[in-house]
């Protein structure tokens, strides 16, 4: 993620404050959301900032643009802390991975270019079966060369496409059905899990009841980050969660 620092000077009055102000627009996604949020401003010389948010560079560009402005890059994890991540999410934040793994789990993190979105996400489709070395040469495999040279936000997408297709038709559908509900909003997991049985996604399989499938699709989905967990009830269960942004 980038952000950066534009000296523009809009003339923003509130009842507390009537000389300048200091505004954070967090994660624009998109050049024309912040050029419609820009034309929105009105300019003037009170020395006002503005900070601007975004994971695309061309977007930090296009901030700086219009008015003077600094850009400012986060630099990526480290490869040890980009590993301690990856640890944290197969294997519950110790070193414990097996030797064999170690030349593979390092491939794969030089892929992942120390950014965070994408660790965690290969990290929950390695966790499905986290002591197979076939599978994690899989996924190795699966993941373009190009990535490790330059993780674009195209490449971040390529990850994030890999994590979905290795899902089963079933657990697709319920991750969609999730696009009914509002960016940013608590879910709760019983109201989600019936929603699931009543809209049919579930059916019974392997001697399980519909409620206890819909409950190993759920975690399925926290398990590979695919969905963000924010709240949970006494007996250690997840009692709401969030897509991520």
């Amino acid at each position: 993620m980038c952000a950066s620092l534009c000296h523009n000077d809009p003339d923003l009055i509130c009842a507390c404050c009537s000389n300048r102000y200091f505004l954070l627009v967090d994660d624009v996604w998109s050049v024309s959301s912040w050029e419609y949020i820009w034309g929105s401003l009105p300019k003037n010389n009170n020395g006002s900032r503005i900070v601007v948010t975004t994971r695309f560079k061309s977007v930090a560009d296009a901030s700086t643009h219009q008015q003077t402005g600094d850009i400012h890059m986060l630099d990526r994890l480290p490869y040890e802390k980009s590993k301690r991540l990856f640890n944290e999410r197969i294997f519950s934040g110790d070193d414990s991975c097996p030797d064999e793994f170690r030349e593979t789990k390092d491939k794969i993190l030089e892929k992942c270019g120390g950014l965070p979105l994408a660790i965690v996400a290969v990290a929950g489709l390695l966790a499905r079966d986290p002591r197979s070395k076939s599978h994690w040469t899989k996924v190795q495999d699966s993941l373009s060369s190009e990535l490790e040279m330059n993780l674009t936000p195209e490449g971040v997408t390529q990850i994030l496409n890999l994590c979905y297709n290795d899902l089963s038709a079933d657990q697709k559908n319920c991750l969609l059905y999730l696009s009914i509900f509002p960016k940013g909003c608590s879910i709760n997991r019983k109201r989600l899990v019936r929603r699931w049985i009543a809209e049919g996604f579930i059916v019974e399989k392997h001697g399980k009841t519909v409620e206890e499938v819909a409950d190993d699709y759920f975690n399925e989905l926290i398990s590979r980050n695919i969905i963000r967990q924010v709240d949970h009830s006494s007996n250690g269960k997840v009692k709401t969660r969030q897509v991520h942004d």
